[in-house]
């Protein structure tokens, strides 16, 4: 009797065994699903197929169509059966390949064109005068040479058109837009004067190198020509001084407290008062004080032979010669409250509505909408810069900074701020570069370059 049940034991310890092989084989021979992984994260991607019952084999390559983690291809298509166990080949994106950028500075425009792009670079240039730098050759580039920048993305070049034939040494001692936007940058010879987030004036090469202090003052409208740099103290104590750019001579010129000084030829433009006032002028050894205008104006831009200003009574835009003779309304209905030159343009903003005009009043074009509004305009080498802010009722939702054609045509984001109060900072412009305050980093100066690819701060 335990003879036949040990049998029965045995046969059934047997078929048992054979029915488990018979299972194993048909199990892991079957045929399953792929999971479809493409653009999914490497992590989801392993799970998705390991739970199926895959093997995965992975390799990576740089992509700027997918994320970085993310798969990019397999090598077995999603929705396609295979056997259980296969492996499956994905490629993982690294994200977009990070390039180092060369020093182009000097070379020729030819040369800088062709290491950028050979790179993978696009390369855009622009032209300036320089008195350092021979006709042809880089005078900057937007990304410093070390820093690293996508690739693919835009570089843009400045290329010297030799030493300005119209003025040597430089005549104008800042941009008209920056004069209108505190004036807390102005360029000279590759050197980049900035008024620092510590009540001194410094300066320093493009790419931040060389930087100097000139004097320790609250200085804000700078401006500098040949040897000497004009500037108004933004303090209480108010006045217009000059200083040599080695810091000597400090010598003040008037007690008048402003935020609008332009210098240009021999005399300084300025208002009579902290946010405006009575334009007055003077010569740059403070002699022969003139007023200009008799009534207030916010905002002004001499440019030839003609200042156009904004007044402070109705924010119409006036026209009159250098002395203050022959005003007449500029262009009616052009006005507002932020007024830029862009080469022959005038631009200004009116809360949600710019509008631009040739300085002689021919092609007038007005844009805008009423959720967008436009504030701090600059001018520079064809460009309007500004600090945008979108609205949602009475909400701002989205600021940031941008350009655009005077036209409206072509406008880019550069960088959202969206923490910026534009009524305590400024927009300054110079060299491939925006300067602002931020305001989060105790009023320090920072600047962003135009591709918006590069946040750091100054000094």
């Amino acid at each position: 009797m335990k003879k036949s049940i040990l049998k029965y034991v045995l046969i059934a310890f047997t078929l048992i065994i054979n029915l488990t092989a018979i299972f194993l084989v048909l199990f892991y021979n079957r045929s399953v699903i792929i999971p479809d992984v493409t653009e999914k994260n490497i992590n989801q991607a392993t799970t998705l197929l390991e739970d199926a019952g895959f093997k995965i084999k992975t390799s990576t390559v740089y992509s700027d169509k997918v994320s970085e983690s993310c798969v990019i291809s397999q090598d077995k298509d999603g929705g396609s059966k295979a056997k259980y166990g296969t492996e499956i080949n994905i490629v993982v994106s690294k994200g977009i390949e990070q390039i180092t950028l060369p020093d182009v500075n000097d070379c020729t425009v030819a040369e800088a064109e062709d290491t950028l792009k050979k790179l993978g670079f696009s390369v855009i240039t622009n032209e300036d005068y320089s008195s350092t730098i021979n006709k042809g050759n880089v005078i900057s580039q937007s990304v410093p040479a070390g820093y690293q920048a996508d690739k693919g993305s835009t570089i843009t070049i400045t290329v010297s058109k030799g030493a300005n034939p119209i003025a040597v040494p430089n005549t104008i001692g800042t941009t008209p837009s920056n004069a209108n936007n505190f004036g807390k940058i102005t360029t000279q010879d590759g050197w980049v004067y900035f008024a620092g987030s510590k009540n001194s004036i410094y300066r320093m090469r493009n790419d931040k190198s060389e930087i100097q202090l000139i004097c320790d003052s609250c200085a804000v409208s700078l401006n500098v020509i040949g040897e000497w740099l004009y500037f108004a103290d933004g303090s209480s104590k108010g006045g217009i001084y000059k200083i040599k750019i080695d810091g000597s001579e400090k010598t003040k010129l008037s007690s008048v407290t402003s935020y609008r000084v332009y210098v240009e030829n021999e005399w300084i433009y300025y208002t009579s008062e902290f946010w405006g006032g009575k334009l007055y002028k003077m010569k740059t050894d403070g002699s022969s004080v003139t007023q200009i205008l008799n009534e207030d104006c916010s905002e002004f831009i001499v440019y030839g032979e003609y200042i156009y200003y904004v007044s402070e009574s109705n924010y119409q835009v006036y026209k009159c010669g250098l002395d203050g003779q022959g005003k007449t309304i500029f262009c009616v209905g052009f006005g507002g409250t932020d007024l830029a030159l862009v080469d022959e343009k005038l631009v200004i903003s009116d809360k949600y509505t710019i509008q631009s005009v040739n300085v002689d009043g021919s092609d007038y074009a007005s844009f805008g909408t009423t959720n967008v509004q436009y504030s701090m305009l600059n001018g520079y080498d064809g460009w309007v810069y500004y600090l945008v802010h979108n609205f949602r009722g009475a909400n701002t939702i989205k600021s940031s900074f941008g350009r655009m054609k005077p036209d409206g045509s072509q406008q880019t984001k550069i960088l959202d701020y969206d923490y910026l109060n534009h009524a305590n900072s400024f927009l300054n412009v110079a060299d491939g570069w925006i300067y602002f305050q931020n305001e989060h980093k105790n009023d320090e100066l920072y600047r962003v370059n135009f591709e918006g690819t590069i946040v750091e701060r100054v000094g």
